[in-house]
């Protein structure tokens, strides 16, 4: 299947702009496997496309206000919590969290890269990226 994703250009370090796609999930995973979740969900062709720069930029500015957060806390713990939550928004289609969150804790250590949350504290970020998906592209569930 062809994807119709297009990344949208972002300026690099000498103020040009760059398609590559690899950077573009970087700020958000700190592991590769969460980097590959988050890159499925938004190259497959399925429609509505999800700007994985734009939620990497959301997260990172939003993660220490949420409510589950305890001070100290680091992005590179919670980012990839928050690519694997949106990825499996896309993965399970059609489905509530609360139906595939059982499934989803299975697959949190093959998915977590250097995160050293355990799912029941990655599992509420994930959430949010689940729900802040649906929200912004009209996904179901």
């Amino acid at each position: 299947m062809t994807s119709s994703y297009v990344k949208p250009a972002r300026p690099d370090t000498k103020g040009s702009q760059t398609n590559a796609a690899p950077d573009g999930v970087g700020p958000i995973v700190a592991g590769e496997a969460a980097r590959e979740v988050a890159e499925e969900a938004v190259h497959d062709g399925s429609p509505p496309k999800i700007d994985i720069d734009a939620e990497a930029d959301y997260w990172r500015g939003a993660y220490v206000h949420r409510p589950y957060m305890l001070a100290g806390a680091s992005f590179a713990d919670f980012g990839p919590a928050y690519a694997f939550g949106a990825g499996a928004h896309h993965r399970f289609s059609g489905r509530p969290f609360d139906e595939v969150e059982t499934d989803m804790a299975k697959e949190w250590d093959q998915h977590r890269g250097t995160s050293s949350l355990s799912w029941e504290r990655a599992k509420e970020a994930a959430r949010d990226a689940w729900s802040r998906i649906k929200a912004t592209t009209g996904m179901t569930p």
